[in-house]
């Protein structure tokens, strides 16, 4: 029950974008370089030339999702200060346990909204076993007159919501509005400690006139009847029901 870390020094930055950036690491001792991701609101920024330690977890057991290292620590000189002064914390108990600023707490621009908010008021919900199919139901969504599409994005898989390429792609295209993070699952637009104040706050905070929901890339599987992350997913359906 140990992760698998190793050394090494990123030698080219092959893709950006906002909370995430994709590497190229070279491994101390020799061998081919491997591709790694590191998420800067976790490990702060990181430059080709940069010393780092990453989790090769992924990597050793073949993953099909996010098939890279993981960058663990970025070894610098100078403390990495927080950027957020809010009193949520994510990953909790984790080495990389986050502060965030969610949308419910006290200190929020939005807690008098999320005060107020009771309900859905009709809102239609679309619930995703896969993060692939967010594509095309925002794609349909906007196509069928929503202006709003939002994406609420549980915590069954993917915790950081800046793996998703998708996401971001949905974004710059114009399909999705915004994306809502919640329980440990963090880095969108919003942050939420439970999908029941997600879902409110996709309505009452970010304005959807329809929501998607579900979790992030990299669901788990066994090839039993219950132990697959869709299932405990797929009990967010109840969440919708009640609001």
């Amino acid at each position: 029950m140990v992760i698998r870390l190793r050394n090494g020094t990123v030698v080219a930055v092959t893709a950006e974008r906002p909370g995430a950036v994709e590497l190229r690491v070279q491994p101390d001792g020799g061998g081919p370089s491997v591709d790694a991701v590191a998420y800067t609101a976790l490990v702060g920024p990181v430059r080709e030339g940069d010393r780092v330690i990453s989790n090769a977890i992924a990597l050793e057991l073949g993953l099909g999702t996010g098939g890279a290292d993981i960058v663990v620590a970025v070894l610098r000189e100078d403390d990495v200060v927080a950027a957020s002064e809010g009193r949520i914390v994510k990953l909790r108990y984790s080495p990389h346990q986050a502060n965030v600023t969610a949308v419910e707490e006290e200190g929020s621009p939005h807690r008098d909204a999320m005060e107020a908010a009771t309900t859905l008021g009709g809102v239609p919900v679309v619930w995703t076993p896969l993060h692939s199919m967010v594509g095309p139901v925002a794609a349909g969504a906007r196509a069928a007159g929503a202006d709003r599409v939002v994406y609420v994005m549980t915590d069954g898989a993917a915790l950081v919501a800046s793996l998703s390429r998708l996401a971001h792609s949905l974004r710059e295209a114009g399909l999705l509005h915004a994306v809502i993070t919640v329980g440990q699952s963090f880095g969108g637009d919003l942050e939420a400690v439970s999908v029941f104040s997600g879902l409110l706050a996709a309505r009452a905070v970010a304005g959807a006139d329809v929501i998607v929901l579900g979790d992030g890339p990299g669901n788990t599987g066994t090839g039993t009847t219950w132990g697959a992350s869709d299932v405990t997913s797929a009990m967010s359906l109840n969440a919708a029901s009640i609001l």
